[in-house]
């Protein structure tokens, strides 16, 4: 979902691109406090976490190689869903692509032909999981391109959408032999099918969910205001908290939808008071550190 909106976002402001400004307003916003955030993260694997142990490539190499491995790599650390940012990297370079499927609506159909699932935990392979996103990213950028006519369809048949939607979900709970994540060992192994059938539900679910908030717009208004231009910051260092709870409270913390929204709950405030004191302290820097 985090893709889809990506993808959706990049094209409706894409009146607006310049390559090259473009380009350094990520890399002020997003790559910046993604070394700066990854710091304490990539000490912790070097010193304490024993990264030579789980990652037998990195034996017999020195520190700044190792450093530098960690920074490309993004998920190989305690703070593991910052894997997401080498891999976007990719996409704000390939920027010029985009815009050039935008003007050349046949480039569209890569949404039908890449059967790329993603890679295995901990998401390592940059290019891999770059190939796995993009259609979903295209997606995203399909939908802004033609919001009028597929909000209208989307509003027809809405309903069915949602029915498709639930036999997916029935269908994966009750009949499919493992649960969560499509991965693959390799980039085009079919090991779990051809079909990404977790990929197809949260596309179907983006697609309902975009719906659903133009719906209560009037409701949310500017309610969530602040919690939206924070997002990336939260995203940056919710890993930590993450990490620090499941550390301390392992006994406690026990799979259950209770302990899941005590955990979700815990984890996005602190997140949002961790980003609304790094404003307070940093001031207008604070986006180059913390990323909001």
């Amino acid at each position: 979902m985090f893709v889809f909106i990506a993808g959706y976002l990049f094209h409706h402001l894409s009146e607006k691109y310049e390559y090259k400004r473009y380009l350094k307003k990520k890399f002020l916003n997003v790559l910046l406090p993604y070394l700066f955030l990854s710091t304490p993260a990539v000490y912790h694997a070097i010193w304490v976490g024993g990264l030579e142990e789980r990652f037998l490539e990195l034996q017999d190499t020195g520190v700044l190689y190792k450093v530098a491995w960690l920074y490309l790599k993004g998920g190989a650390h305690l703070n593991h869903p910052l894997w997401f940012i080498p891999m976007i990297m990719l996409f704000y370079l390939a920027a010029p692509f985009f815009i050039y499927i935008s003007k050349n609506q046949k480039w569209y159909l890569l949404l039908l032909i890449l059967l790329v699932h993603r890679p295995e935990y901990p998401n390592l392979d940059v290019v891999h999981s770059f190939l796995s996103f993009l259609p979903v990213y295209i997606l995203g950028m399909f939908f802004s391109q033609f919001r009028v006519e597929l909000d209208a369809y989307v509003k027809d048949n809405f309903i069915w959408l949602v029915l498709i939607f639930l036999m997916i979900l029935f269908y994966q709970i009750f009949f499919m032999e493992y649960h969560g994540v499509h991965t693959s060992v390799s980039m085009f192994s079919t090991e779990r099918g051809v079909i990404d059938i977790l990929l197809l539900q949260k596309l179907i679910l983006s697609i309902l969910l975009l719906h659903l908030l133009k719906i209560f717009d009037r409701i949310v208004e500017n309610r969530l205001d602040y919690i939206a231009q924070i997002s990336f910051g939260i995203f940056f260092v919710h890993g930590y908290f993450l990490f620090i709870l499941s550390y301390f409270f392992h006994e406690v913390i026990q799979f259950s939808l209770i302990n899941w929204f005590i955990l979700t709950t815990l984890v996005v405030f602190l997140s949002i008071a961790t980003c609304y004191l790094g404003q307070k302290f940093l001031n207008k820097k604070s986006r180059l550190v913390i990323g909001c």
